[in-house]
């Protein structure tokens, strides 16, 4: 008999309206104990600070327009092209030498292009199936952070009109012009003074950001600030996110961090041995370095991952790092050092979304999937044992005239199973497109799943995999879990291991 029957009334009331939210969950690769983490680091830009992406990114589409025209001369035309918000996901290719924005799988293969906004037919894909990108090559560009997806719109955008007007450009130049402009406006002011100047409008602020922050402070964490910007826009959107220290510099945002770096230049900050500059009360560099140790309410700029780990006393997978960019803040932080990493995945809550709307849809595609394999693997045996009935010398011979007979009926048989799987493998193998193809419409109309391509993990879904021990879609995600909570990865399997 239940002791608590009002108790449990009310619990179930409350389970029923606020059920188990995947799209709060954090997911793990690799298994992480909590409890052994000392020090948990936090980039700023979309780890922290959440933009309003649609917003910020039709200021950078105007501002680099108006750059292009004003200051490389390009067509007038060019600031008329509309602003489309939905245009690039992250994890796109730029080929700089042919004007092509291409979806690879993780196997570098190539799914999906566009050239402007004209899809690449067979004969193009089929060029980069047979040489695919090289990502180290300066051909081609990586879009793999939420700051780069106006550029990859923009690039197509110019490709597409440049060509209809006639005045066609040269692609790896005008990729790099785009690059350069959209860079110079993140770095002199133009931006970030207007976010800045009204952060309410570009800035999304998570309620729940500073109890998660501070439950960590309250299990014995210490928790450092690294981020990529120069302080006074740190200051300033951390002002907006956390709320601003006192006259004395205390409380606000200052109150939940041990140690605060801005500027930091990662991913160089992970393989560089440049000084912990000490800022002073303007935020400028007070020409001191840091040397001894890192003091509490002093600022820092640049530094290194040496002095670093010497400064706290600490290394390897005791410090977790906390970031949204593959490459900067997860990729080198595993490569360069033994730092656990968990990454910050904004878009994962609306693909998380769209996954339950096709659920249903994405179950019959895995059973066409499973008997494809079945038709294609029988196909293979049988055709083995036609060769066998068929071949002297090979394992099945037949000598008298009455099993001569019955070989030439079961080949006959074979014949007639081999025309008929062959029928089912072309059914089967239609379904699968135009499943695949219905599933992929849902969540982007050009390319398909952030984290998938066909069957395959899409180049970011793979990168996500093997650099991430954790992921999930914001910081705040950790108030659900314990700050000794043991992570677990779910058990990998080879293709034989699965029934």
């Amino acid at each position: 008999m239940n002791p608590h029957p009002q108790g449990a009334k009310l619990l179930q009331r409350i389970r029923n309206r606020y059920p188990q939210d995947r799209y709060r969950q954090i997911y793990c690769n690799r298994d992480l104990v909590t409890d052994r983490v000392q020090w948990i680091g936090f980039d700023m830009d979309y780890t922290l600070a959440i933009y309003r992406r649609e917003v910020l990114d039709d200021l950078v589409h105007r501002l680099t327009l108006r750059r292009l025209v004003d200051t490389l001369n390009y067509p007038a035309e060019v600031l008329d092209i509309p602003f489309d918000p939905h245009f690039a996901i992250r994890g796109l290719v730029v080929d700089k030498a042919n004007g092509n924005i291409l979806k690879m799988d993780a196997h570098y293969f190539v799914g999906r292009g566009f050239h402007g906004f004209r899809p690449l037919d067979r004969s193009e894909l089929e060029h980069y199936r047979k040489h695919p990108p090289v990502l180290g090559n300066r051909r081609y560009a990586l879009i793999d952070t939420l700051f780069e997806l106006p550029e990859a719109y923009i690039f197509a955008a110019l490709v597409n009109l440049l060509e209809a007007i006639n005045k066609p450009r040269d692609y790896g130049r005008m990729a790099d012009e785009v690059r350069r402009i959209i860079d110079t406006i993140h770095a002199d002011g133009s931006l970030k003074d207007v976010i800045v100047a009204n952060p309410e409008a570009y800035l999304f602020r998570d309620p729940d950001l500073g109890t998660a922050l501070q439950k960590f402070r309250e299990a014995g964490k210490k928790l450092f600030l690294m981020t990529n910007s120069y302080a006074p826009y740190t200051v300033d959107v951390m002002n907006f996110l956390l709320g601003a220290p006192d006259a004395n510099g205390e409380g606000g945002w200052k109150q939940y961090f041990d140690i605060i770096i801005t500027a930091a230049q990662k991913p160089t900050f992970f393989r560089s041995t440049q000084p912990f500059l000490i800022l002073d009360d303007n935020l400028q560099p007070s020409g001191l370095e840091e040397h001894a140790g890192f003091k509490p309410g002093v600022i820092y700029q640049h530094g290194n991952i040496q002095e670093f780990e010497k400064f706290i006393g600490l290394a390897g997978d005791e410090i977790l790092y906390i970031g949204d960019h593959i490459y900067g803040d997860i990729l080198r932080s595993k490569r360069d050092s033994a730092w656990r990493t968990a990454m910050i995945i904004p878009e994962m809550e609306d693909e998380l979304r769209t996954m339950r709307r096709v659920q249903e849809t994405v179950a019959q595609w895995d059973l066409h999937e499973r008997e494809l394999r079945q038709v294609v693997d029988t196909l293979a045996f049988e055709a083995d044992l036609h060769d066998r009935l068929r071949t002297p010398g090979l394992e099945i011979v037949i000598t008298d005239a009455e099993s001569l007979t019955q070989v030439e009926d079961a080949v006959e048989l074979l014949d007639e199973s081999r025309l008929a799987l062959l029928h089912r493998y072309h059914e089967l193998v239609a379904l699968c497109r135009g499943l695949e193809k219905n599933v992929d419409a849902h969540f982007h109309p050009r390319w398909g799943s952030l984290f998938k391509e066909g069957n395959e993990h899409s180049l970011f879904g793979s990168q996500v995999e093997h650099y991430a021990c954790l992921y999930s879609s914001r910081v705040s995600n950790f108030l659900a879990y314990a700050p000794t909570y043991y992570f677990r990865s779910p058990p990998d399997y080879l293709p034989h291991e699965i029934r």
